[in-house]
């Protein structure tokens, strides 16, 4: 996995679990810039899916590179499952359906 995308500890990532009758129905991500607590989403620029992808933050510029859309959603199943794993939730799996949605994505039932 670390050869799908370069330095991404100015990155961090929200997770937020939704329920429908107590069931786990959706999971929203939010990826965001953790330089100096800025908390800004990050915005993905690239030529398309195929592409390197840069993760831009509006205040600091380029915070990180992924080298596709895949990698990108390589790392964001990968962190948002180890924050799954310790809450107890269900996690992401490879054949998880995503939509976007705004500087994230959510899993679709």
């Amino acid at each position: 996995m670390a050869e799908s995308f370069t330095d991404v500890s100015n990155l961090d990532v929200d997770v937020k679990v939704n329920f429908e009758h107590g069931l786990q129905t959706t999971v929203e991500t939010r990826l965001y810039c953790n330089i100096a607590n800025c908390r800004e989403d990050i915005d993905l620029s690239s030529d398309g899916p195929h592409s390197v992808h840069d993760a831009i933050c509006p205040v600091h510029g380029s915070v990180g590179t992924f080298q596709s859309y895949a990698a990108f959603q390589e790392f964001m199943r990968f962190v948002a499952n180890g924050i799954l794993e310790a809450g107890g939730h269900a996690p992401l799996t490879s054949g998880t359906r995503y939509a976007h949605v705004s500087n994230g994505f959510s899993r679709l039932p």
